[in-house]
């Protein structure tokens, strides 16, 4: 009888080790829209200094990025690592449907703040084309925001005044 307790504690032990996550406060705006649905295959690559490459799946929904304690363990150890969330967006327009992936480099340092919002801009868009350059080799570029800083795109006309 001790023996089969004793295996159902390591089992929901194992299980429960297993299923620890780690929430982080994540707003993701694509064209200025955050979307609810819409983004989906979301995983985190991280890559070593060899460029050896490893993907983490990871779960999204507007204000929450949960991430693996495997995945966490391995961002926050010393080892020197780039990071980048991947995720893919679809976007309605009438009958058609247009799909496009993006892959932001995060930094470290982001996951300990208490909050991140991402802006991303599609510069295939006319409304954006004009205003944005593209990352190198990409069609869209990002801006991002959190406590006690912000990076903004340099522009290449003035954006609209908001407040008229």
């Amino acid at each position: 009888m001790g023996y089969i307790i004793l295996t159902f504690l390591l089992t929901v032990n194992l299980f429960s080790t297993q299923a620890q996550e780690r929430h982080f406060n994540l707003i993701i705006s694509i064209d200025e829209k955050v979307e609810a649905g819409n983004i989906q295959d979301t995983y985190v690559i991280l890559k070593s200094k060899k460029q050896i490459a490893e993907k983490f799946d990871v779960d999204y929904e507007p204000g929450d990025l949960s991430l693996s304690e495997e995945l966490y363990d391995e961002i926050s150890n010393e080892e020197e690592k780039e990071i980048y969330l991947h995720f893919s967006y679809t976007e309605y327009c009438g009958e058609e449907e247009k799909f496009y992936e993006y892959e932001i480099r995060f930094y470290k340092s982001w996951f300990e703040n208490r909050f991140l919002l991402l802006y991303v801009y599609n510069t295939e868009k006319e409304k954006y084309k004009d205003i944005f350059d593209p990352k190198e080799g990409k069609t869209y570029n990002y801006e991002y925001s959190f406590p006690g800083s912000h990076a903004r795109l340099i522009t290449k006309k003035p954006r609209e005044d908001r407040c008229k």
